[in-house]
């Protein structure tokens, strides 16, 4: 992502919104890439405090780590196995081998863990990691 992009994803929604006459807010981190010149008048942009990506958003609270947790176990029992079968590089892999390790490992995330994912996002008190007054 680049400011570049950015810009013209928020100039583009923001005229969607005003077409349709909505007025919404969009939180965002502090990602260099966000910080953009434009100003809209139908999205408010709000950044997070530095350092609360983790708190508020449910991918980086558990779903990665758990995706990467099966990718590793996945690509570890495959070495074992071609280990076992005498294969002298047992980390050669092919991006389509890569591709499937990586389908697995996505299926193998419950519905249960990327529920709780988003329960530990969202059961913060926004007042208390907000700084933010909506008085304006």
């Amino acid at each position: 992502m680049t400011p570049f992009i950015t810009k013209r994803w928020i100039k583009y929604y923001d005229k969607v919104f005003r077409d349709q006459n909505r007025k919404v807010c969009l939180w965002m981190d502090n990602f260099s890439g966000h910080k953009i010149s434009y100003k809209p008048t139908n999205i408010r942009i709000e950044m997070f405090e530095p350092n609360m990506t983790s708190f508020v958003q449910p991918l980086d609270a558990g779903i990665i780590r758990c995706f990467k947790a099966h990718y590793r176990r996945a690509f570890c029992l495959r070495a074992v196995e071609l280990d076992e079968a005498g294969e002298d590089d047992i980390y050669k892999i092919n991006l389509l081998e890569v591709m499937l390790l990586a389908k697995e490992a996505w299926a193998s995330i419950s519905m249960e863990t990327i529920k709780n994912c988003w329960k530990h996002a969202f059961a913060l008190s926004c007042v208390n990691i907000f700084s933010v007054h909506f008085a304006s």
